[in-house]
C-alpha cells in the first residue's frame, strides 16, 4: 500500500524504519539534499537503468557530498555494479585531488531482473520458424535497448559477429530506440 505525503510529513516518523525515499539515479542527489534540509534520516535508494546519462559527473559529485552510511544504489547487473564503482572510485579520487572532501563510495547493490526464462521462451525450432529462420541455423540473439548513450553499443557485438560468422548463421537484434 502507497500513500502520498508531503516532505514534512516524512520527516516526523522517519526513523522508525517505514520510509525509503525511492527513484532513479539523476534525482538521487536532490532527494539527499531534501532530505538533509528535512534533518530527517530517511534513506535514499537511487536504481541504476542507465550508467550513462546527461550531467553524470555532476551528479556523481553531488551524490557523494550529501549520501549517507545508509544510503543505496541498486543495479540489475554485475557490469552495472562494476560500472557504477568505477565511477563513484574515479569521482571520489578526483575530488579527493582537488578539494578537501575525503568521500566513501556508497553501498551499491546488486539486484537481478527478476525472470525464469525457461517459463516465457519458447523451444527453440518454433522460434526460429516464427522468425523465418532456417532450423538448422547457429542464431545470435541481442535483445535490449538499441542505443550507445543509454544501454549497449551494438558495434562491437556487430564486428564480432563479422569476424566469426559462419555460413547460415544469422545475428538478431530486438530491441527499443
Amino acid at each position: 500500500r502507497v500513500k502520498l505525503r508531503s516532505l514534512l510529513e516524512l520527516k516526523y516518523g522517519a526513523n522508525n524504519g517505514e520510509r525509503v525515499f525511492v527513484t532513479k539515479m539523476p534525482e538521487f542527489p536532490g532527494l539527499c539534499q531534501m532530505r538533509g534540509a528535512l534533518k530527517a534520516s530517511i534513506p535514499v535508494c537511487g536504481i541504476v537503468h542507465s550508467v550513462i546519462f546527461p550531467g553524470l559527473s555532476g551528479t556523481w559529485m553531488a551524490l557523494l557530498c550529501s549520501c549517507r552510511p545508509y544510503d543505496s544504489i541498486v543495479v540489475t547487473s554485475a557490469a552495472a555494479k562494476h560500472a557504477v564503482q568505477s565511477i563513484a572510485d574515479q569521482t571520489i579520487s578526483y575530488l579527493a585531488r582537488t578539494s578537501s572532501a575525503r568521500l566513501r563510495s556508497p553501498r551499491i547493490e546488486l539486484v537481478p531482473l527478476g525472470t525464469h526464462e525457461h517459463e516465457h521462451l519458447p523451444e527453440k525450432k518454433a522460434a526460429k520458424e516464427a522468425l523465418g529462420v532456417r532450423t538448422d541455423a547457429e542464431v545470435i540473439l541481442y535483445i535490449g535497448r538499441v542505443t550507445p548513450e543509454y544501454k549497449a553499443d551494438l558495434e562491437p557485438l556487430i564486428r564480432a559477429f563479422a569476424s566469426v560468422q559462419k555460413p547460415g548463421s544469422q545475428l538478431l537484434i530486438a530491441g527499443t530506440l
